[in-house]
C-alpha cells in the first residue's frame, strides 16, 4: 500500500500579516506547486474519468503535458501574462488541464458556470475583459455564437468535445487537439519559457477571476490571488487526505471551495481526482467508487441522510433495535472524546463486557446499516466535508446532523474558543467536525464544516 505522502507545510513568521506568503514545499504560488509536484510524482494517478462506461487513468505525467502544451498553445496565439481566459464547461479532465495550463502561461483563469443562459456569459466575458475562452462542446459554443457580436474582445475560442462540429468552419473557432498540437510546436521551438513565467509569478499576483451570484445587482468579479490559495491549501491541512485517498469532484469547479478541494488539496498532498461522469449520475459514481474522503454540500448529504433513514424505516423489529442500540452505545464514548478524557466500558455498559466498538459495529452491521453505506457508496470514507448552508453555529449544527448517514461514525461540532462542543450524532468510530472561518467566506456567507476522523 502506497506510504502516506508527506507535506512539508509552512507559514512564514509574517503570517499574521495580510502580505504574509504561505509556502507548501518551498512553493509559495499554485504554479511552482503544480511544476514540483507533477514532477515528482511522474507515473503515480491523478486523475480518473469515465470513457465510454470505463473509467479511465491519467497519470501526473499526462497532466503536466496536457498542461504545458496548452500553456504553450496559448502563448503561441498570442496571450501574454495577465491575460484572462475563461472556461465554460462541465468538470471534466480537460477543465483542469485548461485550469494549469492557463496559470502556467502567467494568466488569470475565469470560471463560467456551464448553466448561464447566452446573456450571463456575455456578460461576464464582457466584464472580464476576457481573450480566449474554453468551452465544453456544442451546447457551450452555441451560447457564445448567439453573443458574438457583444464579445469583440474574444480571440480565440477552444473546443474540448469536437462531437458535432466536423463542419464547423469559423475563424476564431479551434479544437482542443488543434491547440495540444500548436503547445507542441511551440515548446520545442521556446524552451524553457514556461519555467521563466512560472519563477516571476508572485503570491500577490491575480490567480483567478469568481464571479458573485448577483442577487443585489449585476456580478461582481472577485478577484483573488495566488497566496489566496496557498492560504487555503495550507489552513485544510488538519483534514489533508493522502496519496491513497480518492475524491469524487462533481460540484462545479468555478466555485473556490470545489477548486480547493479538487485542484489544490490533491496537488499537495497527491490524492486522486474522479470525475464524476454528469451531474445526474453522482449517486451511481459513489457507488462505484466509494471515495474515501468527500467534499458536499447540503443538499447532497440530505440525500444521503435521506436514504438511509427510510432504509431504516423499512428495516425489521430486530435490525431497528439493533442500530438504536448500535447508536446508544457509543454516545457515552463520543461525550468522553469531545472533552478530552479517555473512554471507559464502565461508563456505557458493566465492567465484565469488553470491546465496546466491536459490539457497536457488530450491531451496526447485524442493523443492516454497513450494507447500506456500502449500497451508497459511503464505505470508505475516511475524511469528509460539509458546508452549512448559512454561517452561524445553529445552521451549521442542522446540517452536520445529515452526516448521521455516514453511520460508523460519530459526528460533533468541536467548539471555537468560548463555543461550547455539541455532539451531534455518535456512533463507534471518532469523527470531529471543526467549523473553519474563512474569510473571505466561500460563497454567499457560507463557511465550510471541516471533518477529521
Amino acid at each position: 500500500m502506497e506510504e502516506k505522502e508527506d507535506v512539508a507545510m509552512t507559514v512564514n513568521s509574517a503570517a499574521k500579516s495580510t502580505d504574509a506568503a504561505f509556502v507548501i514545499d518551498g512553493c509559495d504560488t499554485i504554479p511552482q506547486l503544480f511544476l514540483k509536484k507533477s514532477a515528482e510524482r511522474a507515473d503515480k494517478v491523478a486523475m480518473r474519468e469515465k470513457d465510454f462506461g470505463i473509467w479511465q487513468s491519467y497519470s501526473w505525467d499526462d497532466y503536466r503535458m496536457r498542461a504545458f502544451e496548452i500553456a504553450h498553445g496559448l502563448l503561441a496565439i498570442g496571450s501574454v501574462p495577465g491575460d484572462v481566459v475563461a472556461i465554460l464547461s462541465e468538470d471534466c479532465k480537460e477543465w483542469v488541464f485548461a485550469d494549469l495550463g492557463i496559470m502556467l502561461a502567467g494568466c488569470v483563469v475565469n470560471g463560467v458556470y456551464p448553466t448561464y443562459q447566452s446573456n450571463q456569459v456575455a456578460y461576464t466575458l464582457s466584464d472580464s475583459d476576457c481573450r480566449f475562452l474554453f468551452v465544453e462542446d456544442e451546447e457551450q459554443l452555441d451560447k457564445y455564437l448567439d453573443v458574438e457580436d457583444e464579445l469583440p474582445n474574444i480571440e480565440r475560442v477552444i473546443v474540448f468535445d469536437w462531437k458535432g462540429l466536423r463542419g464547423l468552419k469559423h475563424d476564431k473557432v479551434i479544437s482542443i487537439e488543434r491547440l495540444y498540437t500548436l503547445g507542441q510546436e511551440y515548446g520545442r521551438s521556446h524552451p524553457g519559457q514556461v519555467e521563466e513565467i512560472v519563477d516571476a509569478i508572485k503570491p500577490d499576483d491575480l490567480a483567478l477571476l469568481i464571479y458573485t451570484s448577483g442577487t443585489t445587482g449585476p456580478p461582481k468579479g472577485s478577484m483573488i490571488p495566488q497566496k489566496y490559495l496557498m492560504f487555503q491549501t495550507t489552513i485544510s491541512v488538519d483534514v489533508a487526505p493522502s496519496g491513497e485517498d480518492e475524491i469524487l469532484t462533481y460540484l462545479p469547479l468555478c466555485h473556490v471551495a470545489e477548486r480547493i478541494f479538487s485542484i489544490c488539496l490533491p496537488m499537495a498532498h497527491g490524492c486522486v481526482i474522479n470525475f464524476a461522469e454528469s451531474p445526474e449520475t453522482v449517486a451511481r459514481d459513489f457507488q462505484e467508487l466509494s471515495p474515501t474522503f468527500v467534499f458536499a454540500v447540503p443538499r447532497v448529504w440530505e440525500k444521503f441522510y435521506s436514504r438511509v433513514t427510510t432504509a431504516m424505516a423499512e428495516a425489521t423489529g430486530i435490525g431497528k433495535l439493533a442500530y438504536k442500540a448500535g447508536l446508544w452505545l457509543a454516545s457515552s464514548r463520543a461525550g468522553k472524546l469531545l472533552a478530552g478524557r479517555e473512554p471507559g466500558i464502565i461508563d456505557v455498559i458493566p465492567p465484565s463486557r469488553q470491546h465496546l466498538d466491536e459490539i457497536a459495529e457488530f450491531l451496526l452491521h447485524f442493523g443492516g446499516i454497513v450494507h447500506g453505506l456500502r449500497d451508497l457508496g459511503l464505505d470508505g470514507i475516511a475524511e469528509a466535508l460539509a458546508e452549512p448552508v448559512d454561517g452561524n453555529l445553529d445552521g451549521a449544527s442542522r446540517h452536520s446532523q445529515f452526516g448521521g448517514g455516514l453511520g460508523l461514525r460519530e459526528i460533533a461540532l468541536a467548539h471555537e474558543p468560548g463555543l461550547e462542543d455539541l455532539v451531534l450524532f455518535s456512533l463507534p468510530r471518532f469523527f470531529k467536525v471543526r467549523l473553519q472561518v474563512t474569510e473571505p467566506a466561500v460563497h454567499d456567507g457560507e463557511r465550510p464544516l471541516a471533518v477529521e476522523v
